[in-house]
C-alpha cells in the first residue's frame, strides 16, 4: 500500500478523533516571528481533512489545501461551507500544481514525514513568494 492509499477509509476517524492543532498558539507565534497577515495566501500541503487549513482560515487567510487522497480531500472540501476562503485541490508535496511564487506561506502538518523531502523542498521553494515562509507543525 502506498503513502496515498493508506489513508483511504480513515477520513471520518481523522475528522472525529485526531487532535486539533493549537490554533491560537500557532497564529500568535507566526504573527510574532514572521508578521503573518490575514491577506497572505497559504498552501496547506498534505492537508488531510483540513485541520491545519482551519487554523489559517480562522486568521482570515485564503487557504488552498493540497491533498492526494480522494477521501481525505472530500472530507476537507466539506469545510468549504464554513470557510469560503478555502480551496481544495488534488496534488502532492512534490507536485502541488501551484504557479511559481504564488503563496506567502507553505504549511505542512503531521503529513510531512510522508513527503519525499528533497523533492518537496524544491517544490516549496518554487511556489513560495520571495520572502515567503515554510511552516511545519506537528
Amino acid at each position: 500500500m502506498d503513502r496515498i492509499d493508506r489513508f483511504t477509509g480513515r477520513a471520518a476517524l481523522y475528522g472525529r478523533y485526531r487532535l486539533r492543532y493549537p490554533g491560537e498558539m500557532i497564529l500568535d507565534g507566526l504573527k510574532t516571528w514572521c508578521g503573518l497577515q490575514p491577506e497572505w495566501p497559504v498552501a496547506d500541503i498534505g492537508a488531510g481533512t483540513g485541520m491545519l487549513s482551519e487554523v489559517f482560515l480562522s486568521n482570515g487567510n485564503p487557504a488552498q489545501a493540497i491533498e492526494p487522497n480522494s477521501e481525505m480531500r472530500s472530507a476537507c472540501s466539506q469545510l468549504g461551507a464554513d470557510w469560503p476562503r478555502l480551496q481544495v485541490r488534488k496534488g502532492t508535496a512534490e507536485d502541488t500544481g501551484f504557479v511559481a511564487n504564488s503563496v506567502a506561506v507553505v504549511a505542512a502538518g503531521r503529513a510531512f514525514h510522508w513527503f519525499d523531502v528533497p523533492r518537496a523542498l524544491l517544490e516549496f521553494r518554487r511556489i513560495l513568494q520571495p520572502g515567503g515562509w515554510l511552516v511545519l507543525v506537528s
